[in-house]
């Protein structure tokens, strides 16, 4: 009689033993599956330049396939996406229009201190119809009397603050302003604004020409003249994923240049 108990107690205690075993398992099936789903719903939340959206949008497609991760855009000039930092302090990825924006927030203590790129750069270019009716030939003769100008908001954007820091050197910005400046928030609203018929001339970027250079014509700045702003890209100070944040910005410091290029940016900081 003993030794059947002592049978039925050492039953009991290896069904017991293979009870806890087979739920310690399931735990951590379980909480391997919660981390693998925490990755696969990661959200990054960036603020990027205007002037950037579609090869941003081609990049940011192409992560999401590639990683799983989510990531959400909104686009603005300069000024508005620095007002909605300095205001919200949310975000994970800040890629303005120009790296002069990011020394200013980098010391403002709003964004990290790793910088990733550049990626592309702003280049200037001046935009006019086909065949240049008003033969605009170089910025100079945005200076002409009787013009009407699409020039980007010279405190939000990167062409803009060119274009007048063009005009400054030259010493033109009071004849310029004689003529009709129609203030565009974004290159692309110069752009439209020549295409309409609207202007005689648009500042605006070299990948606008590209794009439009069977409708348009351009005069080529001189490249001793001209102002070129990176695109770079940095974590958001306040961010609660800078792991995730910083490996999308790694990915773009690949990626990034060759996409760029084809959309007609120029990635070398060279003007030919």
């Amino acid at each position: 009689m003993i030794k059947r108990k002592g049978f039925i107690f050492a039953l009991l205690l290896a069904f017991t033993m293979m009870t806890v075993a087979a739920c310690g398992s399931n735990d951590s099936s379980s909480s391997d599956h919660e981390n693998e789903k925490s990755d696969e719903y990661i959200t990054l939340q960036a603020l990027i330049g205007a002037g950037l959206a579609q090869p941003m949008d081609e990049l940011i497609e192409m992560y999401e396939e590639q990683t799983g991760v989510k990531v959400e855009v909104n686009y603005n000039n300069n000024a508005g996406l620095v007002g909605q930092l300095e205001m919200s302090k949310q975000g994970d990825i800040f890629i303005p229009g120009s790296q002069r924006v990011i020394d200013s927030m980098k010391e403002a203590g709003h964004i990290e201190d790793e910088v990733f790129g550049p990626l592309a750069f702003h280049t200037p270019i001046i935009l006019v119809a086909k065949d240049n009716p008003k033969n605009i030939q170089g910025i100079g003769d945005l200076a002409q009397p009787g013009l009407t100008i699409a020039i980007p908001n010279r405190e939000g954007t990167p062409l803009g603050q060119s274009a007048y820091e063009m005009f400054e050197e030259l010493g033109i910005t009071e004849q310029v302003e004689t003529n009709e400046i129609i203030t565009a928030q974004t290159g692309s609203e110069a752009v439209m604004a020549i295409m309409s018929g609207e202007v005689d001339a648009a500042i605006s970027e070299l990948a606008a020409f590209q794009k439009n250079r069977e409708k348009l014509d351009a005069a080529q700045i001189d490249p001793d003249l001209n102002v070129l702003h990176a695109f770079m890209g940095t974590v958001i100070s306040y961010s609660e994923q800078k792991e995730a944040a910083t490996e999308f910005l790694q990915f773009l410091e690949k990626e990034a240049p060759a996409v760029f290029q084809y959309h007609g940016y120029n990635i070398k900081g060279e003007i030919h």
